[in-house]
Protein backbone atom coordinates (compact mmCIF):
# COMPACT_ATOMS: atom_id res chain seq x y z
CA UNK A 1 0.00 0.00 0.00
CA UNK A 2 3.19 2.15 1.09
CA UNK A 3 3.94 2.80 -3.16
CA UNK A 4 0.64 2.82 -4.03
CA UNK A 5 0.21 6.06 -1.85
CA UNK A 6 3.56 7.07 -2.79
CA UNK A 7 1.86 7.00 -6.33
CA UNK A 8 -0.83 8.89 -5.51
CA UNK A 9 0.25 11.64 -3.63
CA UNK A 10 2.10 12.01 -7.35
CA UNK A 11 -1.12 12.08 -8.72
CA UNK A 12 -2.16 14.66 -6.33
CA UNK A 13 -4.90 13.97 -3.51
CA UNK A 14 -7.04 16.82 -4.61
CA UNK A 15 -6.92 15.68 -8.57
CA UNK A 16 -7.85 11.97 -8.02
CA UNK A 17 -10.38 13.44 -4.89
CA UNK A 18 -12.56 14.71 -7.99
CA UNK A 19 -11.87 11.92 -9.94
CA UNK A 20 -13.38 9.77 -8.42
CA UNK A 21 -16.04 11.43 -7.04
CA UNK A 22 -16.98 11.98 -10.87
CA UNK A 23 -16.14 8.34 -12.03
CA UNK A 24 -19.07 7.53 -9.21
CA UNK A 25 -21.24 9.75 -10.76
CA UNK A 26 -20.65 8.04 -13.82
CA UNK A 27 -21.57 4.42 -12.61
CA UNK A 28 -24.76 5.28 -10.72
CA UNK A 29 -25.89 6.45 -14.19
CA UNK A 30 -25.04 3.17 -15.25
CA UNK A 31 -21.64 2.84 -16.79
CA UNK A 32 -19.67 -0.15 -16.75
CA UNK A 33 -16.40 0.70 -14.75
CA UNK A 34 -13.99 0.42 -17.59
CA UNK A 35 -16.43 2.66 -19.92
CA UNK A 36 -16.75 5.25 -16.56
CA UNK A 37 -13.45 4.99 -15.69
CA UNK A 38 -11.69 5.92 -19.51
CA UNK A 39 -14.73 8.55 -20.01
CA UNK A 40 -13.43 10.17 -16.68
CA UNK A 41 -9.97 10.00 -16.51
CA UNK A 42 -9.30 11.82 -19.62
CA UNK A 43 -10.61 14.80 -18.11
CA UNK A 44 -8.98 14.67 -15.03
CA UNK A 45 -5.72 12.10 -15.30
CA UNK A 46 -2.28 12.22 -17.86
CA UNK A 47 -2.40 8.73 -19.59
CA UNK A 48 0.92 7.58 -17.74
CA UNK A 49 -1.15 7.90 -14.13
CA UNK A 50 -3.82 6.14 -15.31
CA UNK A 51 -2.50 2.00 -14.39
CA UNK A 52 -2.51 3.45 -10.58
CA UNK A 53 -5.86 5.07 -10.87
CA UNK A 54 -7.33 1.89 -12.46
CA UNK A 55 -5.93 0.16 -9.54
CA UNK A 56 -6.99 2.89 -6.82
CA UNK A 57 -10.41 2.52 -8.23
CA UNK A 58 -10.92 -1.07 -8.19
CA UNK A 59 -9.81 -1.20 -4.66
CA UNK A 60 -12.25 1.50 -3.66
CA UNK A 61 -15.11 -0.38 -5.34
CA UNK A 62 -13.78 -3.81 -3.23
CA UNK A 63 -14.38 -2.21 -0.31
CA UNK A 64 -17.64 0.16 -1.32
CA UNK A 65 -19.93 -1.16 1.49
CA UNK A 66 -17.47 0.27 3.95
CA UNK A 67 -17.31 3.98 1.65
CA UNK A 68 -21.15 4.12 1.69
CA UNK A 69 -21.06 3.67 5.29
CA UNK A 70 -18.53 6.46 5.97
CA UNK A 71 -20.48 8.56 3.77
CA UNK A 72 -23.81 8.54 5.01
CA UNK A 73 -21.94 9.81 8.63
CA UNK A 74 -20.12 12.40 6.83
CA UNK A 75 -23.12 13.23 4.14
CA UNK A 76 -24.81 16.00 6.16
CA UNK A 77 -21.36 18.04 5.71
CA UNK A 78 -20.06 17.51 2.69
CA UNK A 79 -23.69 17.49 1.43
CA UNK A 80 -22.89 15.96 -2.23
CA UNK A 81 -23.00 11.89 -2.33
CA UNK A 82 -20.19 11.10 -5.02
CA UNK A 83 -17.85 13.88 -3.02
CA UNK A 84 -18.97 12.14 0.22
CA UNK A 85 -18.09 8.34 -1.42
CA UNK A 86 -14.82 9.89 -3.05
CA UNK A 87 -13.55 11.27 0.43
CA UNK A 88 -14.47 7.94 2.28
CA UNK A 89 -12.67 6.25 -0.19
CA UNK A 90 -9.84 7.52 0.83
CA UNK A 91 -10.29 7.37 4.39
CA UNK A 92 -10.05 3.67 3.82
CA UNK A 93 -7.35 3.29 1.34
CA UNK A 94 -4.49 5.79 2.62
CA UNK A 95 -2.37 4.30 5.34
CA UNK A 96 1.32 6.67 5.41
CA UNK A 97 0.93 9.08 8.13
CA UNK A 98 1.77 11.83 5.31
CA UNK A 99 -1.35 10.48 3.45
CA UNK A 100 -3.14 10.03 6.30
CA UNK A 101 -2.61 14.30 7.09
CA UNK A 102 -3.97 14.97 3.47
CA UNK A 103 -7.11 13.19 3.91
CA UNK A 104 -7.74 15.13 7.38
CA UNK A 105 -7.13 18.34 6.13
CA UNK A 106 -9.77 17.61 3.18
CA UNK A 107 -12.52 16.38 5.84
CA UNK A 108 -11.65 19.63 7.63
CA UNK A 109 -12.08 21.74 4.68
CA UNK A 110 -15.42 20.26 4.35
CA UNK A 111 -16.19 20.60 8.29
CA UNK A 112 -16.53 17.04 9.07
CA UNK A 113 -15.90 17.20 12.82
CA UNK A 114 -14.27 13.93 12.58
CA UNK A 115 -10.41 12.43 11.56
CA UNK A 116 -9.53 9.25 9.48
CA UNK A 117 -8.89 7.46 13.28
CA UNK A 118 -12.43 8.39 14.36
CA UNK A 119 -13.96 7.77 11.21
CA UNK A 120 -11.97 4.01 11.12
CA UNK A 121 -13.51 3.62 14.85
CA UNK A 122 -16.53 4.81 13.57
CA UNK A 123 -16.29 1.74 11.26
CA UNK A 124 -15.74 -0.60 13.86
CA UNK A 125 -18.01 0.07 16.50
CA UNK A 126 -20.80 -0.20 13.35
CA UNK A 127 -19.61 -3.69 12.59
CA UNK A 128 -19.95 -4.90 16.05
CA UNK A 129 -24.06 -3.03 16.12
CA UNK A 130 -25.04 -4.63 12.85
CA UNK A 131 -26.68 -8.07 12.51
CA UNK A 132 -25.23 -10.67 10.18
CA UNK A 133 -26.38 -9.46 6.85
CA UNK A 134 -25.71 -6.19 7.02
CA UNK A 135 -22.47 -6.95 7.79
CA UNK A 136 -21.87 -9.10 5.29
CA UNK A 137 -23.29 -6.73 2.75
CA UNK A 138 -20.37 -4.50 4.23
CA UNK A 139 -17.88 -6.56 4.34
CA UNK A 140 -18.48 -8.04 0.48
CA UNK A 141 -19.24 -4.74 -0.69
CA UNK A 142 -23.17 -6.08 -2.02
CA UNK A 143 -26.20 -4.39 -1.94
CA UNK A 144 -28.44 -6.04 1.00
CA UNK A 145 -31.00 -7.14 -0.93
CA UNK A 146 -28.84 -9.42 -2.96
CA UNK A 147 -27.19 -10.80 -0.01
CA UNK A 148 -29.99 -11.96 1.69
CA UNK A 149 -31.07 -13.43 -2.23
CA UNK A 150 -27.65 -15.77 -2.46
CA UNK A 151 -27.87 -16.84 1.38
CA UNK A 152 -31.55 -17.88 -0.05
CA UNK A 153 -30.67 -19.18 -2.84
CA UNK A 154 -27.36 -21.32 -1.66
CA UNK A 155 -27.84 -21.02 2.18
CA UNK A 156 -24.30 -20.08 4.37
CA UNK A 157 -21.48 -21.74 3.75
CA UNK A 158 -21.83 -21.45 -0.27
CA UNK A 159 -23.85 -18.16 -0.12
CA UNK A 160 -20.27 -17.00 1.74
CA UNK A 161 -18.11 -18.71 -0.42
CA UNK A 162 -19.67 -17.35 -3.69
CA UNK A 163 -19.65 -13.46 -1.88
CA UNK A 164 -15.93 -14.16 -1.04
CA UNK A 165 -15.13 -15.39 -4.58
CA UNK A 166 -16.65 -11.86 -6.23
CA UNK A 167 -14.27 -10.15 -4.59
CA UNK A 168 -10.93 -11.79 -6.06
CA UNK A 169 -10.26 -13.25 -9.67
CA UNK A 170 -7.38 -15.61 -9.39
CA UNK A 171 -8.11 -17.34 -12.93
CA UNK A 172 -9.04 -15.72 -16.36
CA UNK A 173 -9.88 -18.08 -19.86
CA UNK A 174 -8.73 -17.67 -23.47
CA UNK A 175 -10.35 -18.80 -26.33
CA UNK A 176 -8.22 -20.10 -28.93
CA UNK A 177 -9.28 -19.32 -32.13
CA UNK A 178 -8.63 -22.27 -34.50
CA UNK A 179 -9.44 -20.69 -37.43
CA UNK A 180 -5.90 -18.29 -37.31
CA UNK A 181 -4.04 -20.76 -34.81
CA UNK A 182 -3.45 -24.08 -33.37
CA UNK A 183 -3.94 -24.83 -29.77
CA UNK A 184 0.20 -26.03 -29.76
CA UNK A 185 1.35 -23.14 -31.53
CA UNK A 186 -0.80 -20.68 -29.17
CA UNK A 187 0.51 -22.45 -25.90
CA UNK A 188 3.88 -21.88 -27.35
CA UNK A 189 3.52 -18.68 -28.19
CA UNK A 190 2.58 -18.10 -24.49
CA UNK A 191 5.31 -20.04 -22.81
CA UNK A 192 7.33 -17.93 -25.03
CA UNK A 193 6.41 -14.92 -22.93
CA UNK A 194 6.77 -17.09 -19.80
CA UNK A 195 3.38 -17.47 -19.33
CA UNK A 196 1.97 -21.28 -18.61
CA UNK A 197 -1.51 -22.17 -19.34
CA UNK A 198 -3.63 -25.38 -18.62
CA UNK A 199 -5.78 -26.97 -21.32
CA UNK A 200 -9.42 -27.45 -20.15
CA UNK A 201 -10.58 -30.69 -20.08
CA UNK A 202 -14.17 -30.06 -20.90
CA UNK A 203 -14.03 -27.46 -23.94
CA UNK A 204 -10.90 -28.19 -26.15
CA UNK A 205 -10.42 -24.71 -27.34
CA UNK A 206 -10.16 -22.82 -23.94
CA UNK A 207 -7.01 -22.69 -21.80
CA UNK A 208 -6.55 -21.43 -18.32
CA UNK A 209 -4.04 -19.21 -17.07
CA UNK A 210 -3.63 -16.94 -13.53
CA UNK A 211 -5.05 -13.67 -14.25
CA UNK A 212 -2.17 -11.97 -13.26
CA UNK A 213 -1.18 -12.27 -16.82
CA UNK A 214 -4.00 -10.76 -18.12
CA UNK A 215 -2.70 -7.54 -19.03
CA UNK A 216 0.19 -8.77 -20.68
CA UNK A 217 -2.04 -11.49 -22.78
CA UNK A 218 -4.37 -8.48 -23.64
CA UNK A 219 -1.68 -5.96 -25.26
CA UNK A 220 0.14 -9.34 -27.05
CA UNK A 221 -0.06 -9.77 -30.52
CA UNK A 222 -2.11 -12.84 -30.26
CA UNK A 223 -4.99 -11.18 -29.03
CA UNK A 224 -4.42 -7.87 -31.48
CA UNK A 225 -4.20 -10.63 -34.26
CA UNK A 226 -7.34 -11.79 -32.90
CA UNK A 227 -5.73 -15.60 -32.23
CA UNK A 228 -6.42 -15.42 -28.72
CA UNK A 229 -9.87 -13.92 -27.20
CA UNK A 230 -10.32 -13.26 -23.32
CA UNK A 231 -13.53 -14.84 -23.09
CA UNK A 232 -14.92 -16.70 -19.87
CA UNK A 233 -15.45 -20.32 -19.81
CA UNK A 234 -19.22 -20.00 -18.70
CA UNK A 235 -19.84 -18.05 -21.82
CA UNK A 236 -18.11 -20.42 -24.36
CA UNK A 237 -19.84 -23.06 -22.56
CA UNK A 238 -23.27 -21.42 -23.58
CA UNK A 239 -22.08 -21.75 -27.16
CA UNK A 240 -20.94 -25.72 -26.83
CA UNK A 241 -24.85 -25.53 -25.47
CA UNK A 242 -25.60 -24.71 -28.71
CA UNK A 243 -24.18 -27.14 -30.57
CA UNK A 244 -23.51 -25.31 -34.14
CA UNK A 245 -22.20 -27.49 -37.07
CA UNK A 246 -20.83 -26.89 -40.15
CA UNK A 247 -23.63 -26.25 -42.51
CA UNK A 248 -26.23 -25.04 -39.65
CA UNK A 249 -28.48 -21.58 -40.21
CA UNK A 250 -28.21 -19.45 -36.93
CA UNK A 251 -29.42 -16.88 -35.15
CA UNK A 252 -27.63 -14.91 -32.64
CA UNK A 253 -30.34 -12.33 -30.80
CA UNK A 254 -27.89 -10.26 -29.08
CA UNK A 255 -24.84 -10.77 -30.83
CA UNK A 256 -23.17 -7.25 -29.64
CA UNK A 257 -19.68 -6.89 -29.31
CA UNK A 258 -19.47 -10.54 -31.11
CA UNK A 259 -17.38 -13.07 -28.13
CA UNK A 260 -19.86 -15.77 -29.05
CA UNK A 261 -20.89 -14.82 -32.11
CA UNK A 262 -17.03 -15.30 -33.24
CA UNK A 263 -17.10 -18.86 -31.45
CA UNK A 264 -20.06 -19.96 -33.39
CA UNK A 265 -18.27 -19.11 -36.54
CA UNK A 266 -15.22 -21.14 -35.04
CA UNK A 267 -17.24 -23.71 -34.38
CA UNK A 268 -18.95 -24.19 -37.73
CA UNK A 269 -15.71 -23.72 -39.34
CA UNK A 270 -17.36 -20.37 -41.31
CA UNK A 271 -19.28 -22.66 -42.64
CA UNK A 272 -23.06 -22.41 -42.11
CA UNK A 273 -24.85 -18.95 -42.10
CA UNK A 274 -24.49 -16.87 -39.16
CA UNK A 275 -27.77 -14.14 -38.66
CA UNK A 276 -26.39 -11.78 -35.90
CA UNK A 277 -28.66 -9.08 -34.40
CA UNK A 278 -28.72 -6.33 -32.00
CA UNK A 279 -30.22 -3.30 -30.86
CA UNK A 280 -27.16 -0.99 -30.19
CA UNK A 281 -25.52 0.47 -33.63
CA UNK A 282 -22.84 2.01 -30.73
CA UNK A 283 -21.83 -2.04 -29.61
CA UNK A 284 -22.42 -3.56 -33.31
CA UNK A 285 -19.53 -1.35 -34.68
CA UNK A 286 -17.53 -3.75 -32.69
CA UNK A 287 -18.79 -6.85 -33.48
CA UNK A 288 -18.26 -6.12 -37.61
CA UNK A 289 -14.47 -5.44 -36.56
CA UNK A 290 -13.98 -8.95 -35.43
CA UNK A 291 -15.78 -10.49 -37.71
CA UNK A 292 -13.98 -8.17 -40.41
CA UNK A 293 -10.63 -9.13 -38.34
CA UNK A 294 -11.39 -13.11 -37.87
CA UNK A 295 -12.48 -13.51 -41.88
CA UNK A 296 -16.04 -14.50 -41.33
CA UNK A 297 -17.95 -14.80 -44.44
CA UNK A 298 -20.60 -15.90 -43.96
CA UNK A 299 -22.25 -13.50 -40.99
CA UNK A 300 -25.35 -11.01 -41.94
CA UNK A 301 -25.23 -8.28 -39.25
CA UNK A 302 -27.97 -6.44 -38.66
CA UNK A 303 -28.97 -3.67 -36.14
CA UNK A 304 -32.40 -3.94 -34.95
CA UNK A 305 -35.11 -5.37 -32.03
CA UNK A 306 -35.03 -8.77 -31.90
CA UNK A 307 -38.14 -9.11 -30.47
CA UNK A 308 -39.47 -7.10 -33.56
CA UNK A 309 -37.89 -9.13 -36.32
CA UNK A 310 -39.45 -11.59 -38.70
CA UNK A 311 -37.77 -13.92 -41.04
CA UNK A 312 -38.05 -15.74 -44.08
CA UNK A 313 -35.97 -18.24 -43.22
CA UNK A 314 -36.45 -21.25 -40.36
CA UNK A 315 -33.65 -21.22 -37.93
CA UNK A 316 -31.57 -24.48 -36.97
CA UNK A 317 -30.32 -22.75 -33.65
CA UNK A 318 -31.19 -19.70 -32.11
CA UNK A 319 -28.97 -18.30 -29.01
CA UNK A 320 -30.55 -15.89 -26.66
CA UNK A 321 -27.57 -14.15 -24.81
CA UNK A 322 -30.11 -11.71 -22.92
CA UNK A 323 -29.80 -8.62 -21.17
CA UNK A 324 -29.28 -9.36 -17.46
CA UNK A 325 -28.19 -7.86 -14.19
CA UNK A 326 -25.14 -9.17 -14.70
CA UNK A 327 -25.27 -10.25 -10.98
CA UNK A 328 -22.86 -12.91 -11.98
CA UNK A 329 -20.32 -11.03 -13.20
CA UNK A 330 -18.71 -9.09 -9.92
CA UNK A 331 -15.64 -9.89 -10.18
CA UNK A 332 -15.35 -8.54 -13.78
CA UNK A 333 -17.20 -5.31 -13.66
CA UNK A 334 -16.99 -3.97 -10.59
CA UNK A 335 -19.18 -1.04 -11.04
CA UNK A 336 -21.66 -3.75 -10.46
CA UNK A 337 -21.70 -3.52 -6.49
CA UNK A 338 -23.30 0.41 -7.53
CA UNK A 339 -25.47 -0.33 -10.08
CA UNK A 340 -27.07 -3.40 -9.17
CA UNK A 341 -28.32 -0.89 -6.27
CA UNK A 342 -31.03 0.10 -8.14
CA UNK A 343 -34.25 -1.29 -7.08
CA UNK A 344 -35.90 -2.08 -10.25
CA UNK A 345 -33.89 -3.15 -12.42
CA UNK A 346 -34.62 -6.97 -12.08
CA UNK A 347 -37.79 -6.29 -13.43
CA UNK A 348 -36.89 -4.19 -15.99
CA UNK A 349 -34.67 -6.92 -17.68
CA UNK A 350 -36.95 -9.50 -16.98
CA UNK A 351 -39.33 -8.35 -19.06
CA UNK A 352 -36.98 -7.58 -21.80
CA UNK A 353 -35.92 -11.42 -20.86
CA UNK A 354 -39.16 -12.88 -21.74
CA UNK A 355 -40.15 -11.25 -24.68
CA UNK A 356 -36.61 -12.12 -26.35
CA UNK A 357 -37.03 -15.73 -25.41
CA UNK A 358 -40.62 -16.79 -26.56
CA UNK A 359 -39.43 -14.50 -29.64
CA UNK A 360 -37.00 -17.21 -30.30
CA UNK A 361 -39.32 -20.36 -30.05
CA UNK A 362 -41.19 -18.91 -32.72
CA UNK A 363 -38.01 -18.28 -34.88
CA UNK A 364 -36.36 -21.79 -34.41
CA UNK A 365 -36.27 -24.97 -33.40
CA UNK A 366 -33.33 -25.36 -30.84
CA UNK A 367 -32.99 -22.25 -28.58
CA UNK A 368 -30.14 -21.65 -26.18
CA UNK A 369 -31.05 -19.12 -23.40
CA UNK A 370 -28.11 -17.84 -21.29
CA UNK A 371 -27.37 -15.02 -18.89
CA UNK A 372 -24.34 -14.06 -16.55
CA UNK A 373 -26.66 -13.76 -13.81
CA UNK A 374 -27.21 -16.03 -10.28
CA UNK A 375 -30.43 -14.83 -9.97
CA UNK A 376 -33.23 -17.32 -10.66
CA UNK A 377 -35.56 -14.72 -11.79
CA UNK A 378 -33.03 -14.40 -15.12
CA UNK A 379 -32.89 -17.93 -15.50
CA UNK A 380 -35.19 -20.79 -14.16
CA UNK A 381 -38.61 -18.42 -13.77
CA UNK A 382 -37.83 -17.41 -17.19
CA UNK A 383 -37.54 -21.08 -18.79
CA UNK A 384 -40.52 -22.06 -16.44
CA UNK A 385 -42.67 -19.57 -17.89
CA UNK A 386 -42.45 -21.27 -21.51
CA UNK A 387 -42.78 -24.41 -20.54
CA UNK A 388 -45.87 -23.35 -18.66
CA UNK A 389 -46.81 -22.00 -21.74
CA UNK A 390 -46.12 -24.65 -24.01
CA UNK A 391 -43.95 -22.61 -25.93
CA UNK A 392 -41.42 -25.16 -25.43
CA UNK A 393 -40.24 -28.62 -24.00
CA UNK A 394 -36.46 -28.17 -21.92
CA UNK A 395 -33.63 -30.93 -22.64
CA UNK A 396 -30.71 -31.75 -20.94
CA UNK A 397 -27.77 -29.43 -21.09
CA UNK A 398 -25.15 -31.64 -22.39
CA UNK A 399 -22.24 -29.51 -21.15
CA UNK A 400 -20.53 -29.19 -17.34
CA UNK A 401 -21.78 -27.59 -14.36
CA UNK A 402 -24.29 -28.02 -11.50
CA UNK A 403 -28.07 -28.29 -12.15
CA UNK A 404 -30.25 -25.47 -11.88
CA UNK A 405 -32.04 -24.13 -8.46
CA UNK A 406 -33.94 -26.52 -7.07
CA UNK A 407 -37.56 -26.35 -6.77
CA UNK A 408 -38.38 -25.41 -10.43
CA UNK A 409 -39.84 -27.49 -13.30
CA UNK A 410 -36.77 -27.05 -15.48
CA UNK A 411 -34.25 -27.55 -12.30
CA UNK A 412 -32.68 -30.99 -14.09
CA UNK A 413 -32.06 -29.44 -17.05
CA UNK A 414 -30.38 -26.63 -17.14
CA UNK A 415 -26.91 -25.88 -15.90
CA UNK A 416 -25.41 -23.25 -13.67
CA UNK A 417 -21.98 -21.87 -13.36
CA UNK A 418 -20.25 -19.93 -10.39
CA UNK A 419 -17.06 -18.25 -9.32
CA UNK A 420 -16.60 -20.26 -5.99
CA UNK A 421 -17.09 -23.54 -7.93
CA UNK A 422 -15.77 -23.32 -11.89
CA UNK A 423 -13.89 -19.98 -11.56
CA UNK A 424 -16.03 -18.52 -14.44
CA UNK A 425 -18.73 -16.25 -14.25
CA UNK A 426 -21.68 -16.49 -12.49
CA UNK A 427 -24.16 -18.03 -15.43
CA UNK A 428 -27.12 -19.77 -16.64
CA UNK A 429 -27.41 -21.84 -19.67
CA UNK A 430 -30.77 -23.82 -20.68
CA UNK A 431 -31.49 -25.68 -24.19
CA UNK A 432 -35.22 -25.13 -25.18
CA UNK A 433 -36.89 -27.23 -28.34
CA UNK A 434 -39.64 -24.70 -29.56
CA UNK A 435 -43.25 -26.72 -29.55
CA UNK A 436 -44.40 -23.45 -31.82
CA UNK A 437 -42.52 -24.06 -35.04
CA UNK A 438 -42.13 -27.79 -36.92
Amino acid sequence: MENKEQSSKEIGLRIYLDFLANLFKAMKRGHSFKGAFYSVAKRYLDRDKYPLAYHLAIEALKRYGFVRLISKEIMPFVKEESKAEAISSLVILMEREEMIERVNEILREHEVPYDVRRLRDFIRKSMSELGLLERFSIEYSLPLWLVKRIIELMGMNDGIKLMRAFLKRDVAWLRVNTLKISIEEAIKCLEDMGIYVEEDKEFPIILKVPAKYLKDIATSNLVKEFKLFIQDKASIAAVYALDPRPGDIILDMCAAPGMKTSAIVQLIEDRGKVIAVDISRRRIQRLRYIMKKIGARNVEILVADSTRMEFSVHFDKVLVDAPCTSSGALQIDPSLRIRLERGNLIERVVRIQTKLLRKALQLGDIIVYCTCSILPEEGEEIVDHVLDKGLARAFKVCIPGVEGYKGYRCSEDVRRYFPHIHHTQGFFIACLKSTIVG
